[in-house]
């Protein structure tokens, strides 16, 4: 794990991380990101690994001042989580009125009408070796004003158990990423742009021109995700 420190919701508390974040120049550098970063190796077909980064939002502390466990007692009951908004700009939905009462209906609705964006979150979540995943539902207080906001209510699970409810298929996501990898190996070295459709289910890969003027407009054509 990489960072100066993680955000906690009392600004005075700050957990620190074996190593220091990657982009400190200085012990007294005081401008880095409020969030910690973790680093994973997966196993990626034959003689491959890849490595990932996550950012882990927040760490809750569950030691007493007084506790007499031992430092890696102590440290297994520090859990990490990430924060993520669920935010409505226009209050139209009438459960949200409701979502006190009746929060895993009004988190099951937003799921399925927000699946790539509670997706991405989840992957996010696992990539940042987070213990927990904290939702808020948040909107306008007017509508108007894009400044000021209320919470409505907040839910919280386990970062493996959102995975469960949302039932990602993380073997599509992998093969996905294992098909942009082995089509760029055969590809010449050099800078490439990948453009995602916005209409149909494809990608479109060009080659970027070279110093010398070569590879400008080259087009390997429409690549199936």
């Amino acid at each position: 794990m990489h960072s100066v420190q993680a955000v906690c919701v009392d600004q005075n508390k700050i957990h620190e991380f074996e190593k220091p974040h990657p982009k400190q120049e200085d012990e007294d550098q005081t401008d880095l990101p409020s969030h910690g970063y973790t680093y994973m190796k997966w196993p990626f077909g034959a003689q491959r690994t890849l490595i990932t980064r996550g950012q882990v939002h927040c760490f809750e502390d569950f030691n007493t001042p007084n506790s007499t466990l031992s430092e890696e007692e102590k440290k297994e009951r520090i859990k990490f989580s990430n924060i993520y908004a669920m935010n409505q700009w226009k209050f139209t939905k009438s459960a949200w009125s409701n979502i006190d009462q009746d929060k895993a209906a009004v988190l099951s609705q937003e799921i399925t009408d927000n699946t790539n964006r509670v997706s991405k979150w989840a992957l996010q979540s696992m990539f940042a070796g987070a213990d927990n995943m904290k939702i808020i539902f948040v909107t306008r207080q007017k509508l108007a004003d894009n400044k000021k906001h209320q919470i409505l209510g907040t839910s919280t699970s386990s970062t493996q158990k959102f995975i469960n409810l949302i039932s990602y298929e993380f073997d599509d996501a992998w093969a996905k990423v294992k098909y942009i990898v082995d089509f760029f190996e055969k590809q010449e070295d050099g800078e490439y742009l990948v453009l995602r459709d916005p209409i149909k289910s494809s990608l479109k890969v060009y080659r970027m021109e070279d110093d010398d003027g070569e590879g400008e407009g080259d087009n390997f054509g429409d690549e199936e995700e």
